[in-house]
C-alpha cells in the first residue's frame, strides 16, 4: 500500500516520513491529482493452493497496477474470517476513476485460482 500511495501521491513518501522522524517539519507539498484502489481477494473454500496467479506491476499509459500474491501452490488454506483468508492483493493508481476501474476490472479478470479440497 504505501508503493501505491507514494506513486498515487506522486511524493517521495519514505523521504517524507523519515524526515518527519528526524524532527524536521513536514512543510507543503503538491499532490498528484490522481486516484487508486486496493482490492484484496480472500479464498472461498478451504484446502490445497494448486495453482495461482504471479505477481505483477504494470506500469503505462499513466496507469500503475500491482498485483501481489499472499499464497502460493502447495499452501493450505484454512477459512478464518479474517485477512488470513487473503490470497493476495490488488492495487492500482490512475488519472481519473473510469481509467482506474477499467484497470482494476481489467486485472481481477486475469487472476484465477485452483483450490482443492
Amino acid at each position: 500500500m504505501e508503493f501505491m500511495l507514494e506513486h498515487t501521491l506522486d511524493i517521495a513518501l519514505f523521504e517524507k516520513i523519515l524526515r518527519l522522524h528526524l524532527g524536521e517539519p513536514l512543510g507543503t507539498f503538491p499532490l498528484a491529482d490522481r486516484v487508486a484502489a486496493i482490492r484484496y481477494f480472500p479464498t472461498d473454500s478451504a484446502g490445497e493452493i494448486i495453482s495461482a496467479p504471479e505477481g505483477f506491476l504494470r506500469t503505462g499509459n499513466d496507469l500503475w497496477v500491482e498485483y501481489r500474491s499472499l499464497r502460493a501452490p502447495g499452501e493450505r488454506m484454512v477459512i478464518t474470517c479474517s485477512n488470513k483468508d487473503y490470497l493476495g492483493v490488488l492495487s492500482a493508481s490512475a488519472p481519473d476513476a473510469r481509467a482506474l476501474a477499467t484497470a482494476m476490472a481489467q486485472a481481477s479478470a486475469g487472476l484465477s485460482w485452483t483450490i482443492q479440497p
